[in-house]
């Protein structure tokens, strides 16, 4: 279930995992004067979508989009398997839930931190991915304290996007269990940055690492962050070998780039991305055998 706000409230309903497979419906709540309008969007795969209209008189659009997503959760019992709330203000002290039981992911964006913490508080301690971000508050000053961010929803899920940003400790770094993790760095210090790729180097690293992306644009020592690494610059011979680099600058961004080797496998690798936007952390070298001979093919994470 999604419900997003912007000068109207959208909420969708949507009974399958694909999107496009047509299985949902959108309704869009507005203001008109002092009535409600409801605009009903069914969509149909490989049909334009259905579009119906009605308005209840004397209310608020906000109130009723709530009440109408909230039915909803009532019929489904709760067991929504993914939710996004994009809305300032939800009616904490007027819902009628008290947790998702089956939610694997979540998606919040707010402007203040006790409504992250409510929201965290509706799911499992064991969720897939978790994405918070704020709405109109500047991402980088906006803070969210180490103590949320100590919530098992984000210490133990496997995709963890924060679009603010966020105050981990080193030790909290460093126990991250997500493979995939992006978020504005207040306070992640170079040894800790060099500690994280150690690990992962030595086989004590996240499994199924994708990518960790810190944002910011803190001053950085090189030579610390690679520390007692093995590593090779992206040199004109690497780029040939490699065969991918001009695509990873594309998409992915421009910086010093040093490609980092595990010692548990020479054939698998991480990418070091240090930029004026912040340190990336890529898995792009991949151990591959064909024809009875190993090699390493390198790629990157769509960023």
């Amino acid at each position: 279930m999604t419900i997003f706000l912007q000068d109207n409230v959208v909420v969708t309903v949507q009974f399958h995992h694909d999107y496009r497979s047509g299985k949902l419906f959108e309704l869009i709540f507005s203001q008109l004067g002092e009535d409600t309008q409801i605009q009903w969007r069914q969509c149909i795969l490989e049909q334009s979508p259905k579009n119906r209209s009605m308005i209840l008189k004397s209310c608020n659009y906000y109130e009723e989009a709530v009440k109408f997503a909230e039915k909803w959760m009532k019929k489904c019992k709760y067991e929504l398997k993914a939710i996004n709330v994009q809305m300032k203000n939800y009616p904490m002290d007027k819902t009628q839930i008290k947790s998702f039981p089956k939610c694997k992911c979540i998606r919040i964006g707010a402007d203040d931190v006790e409504t992250f913490r409510w929201w965290l508080q509706k799911v499992p301690n064991q969720i897939e991915s978790i994405h918070l971000g704020v709405l109109d508050a500047d991402r980088e000053v906006f803070t969210i304290p180490s103590d949320l961010l100590n919530a098992p929803q984000i210490m133990e899920t496997s995709e963890c996007t924060l679009w603010c940003s966020a105050d981990f400790s080193d030790e909290q770094f460093l126990n991250l269990k997500a493979s995939d993790l992006s978020f504005y760095c207040v306070n992640i210090i170079d040894q800790g940055i060099n500690e994280y790729i150690r690990r992962w180097v030595n086989g004590k690293g996240v499994p199924k690492f994708v990518r960790a992306l810190l944002w910011g644009n803190k001053a950085r020592d090189y030579a610390e962050m690679t520390r007692e690494l093995e590593y090779r610059h992206w040199d004109a011979e690497f780029e040939e070998e490699a065969g991918f680099c001009g695509d990873f600058e594309r998409i992915c961004g421009h910086g010093n780039c040093v490609q980092i080797y595990s010692k548990i496998d020479p054939y698998e690798s991480l990418t070091l991305l240090v930029s004026s936007e912040g340190v990336a952390i890529y898995g792009t070298g991949h151990k591959k055998e064909y024809n009875g001979k190993t090699y390493s093919v390198y790629s990157f994470p769509h960023c």
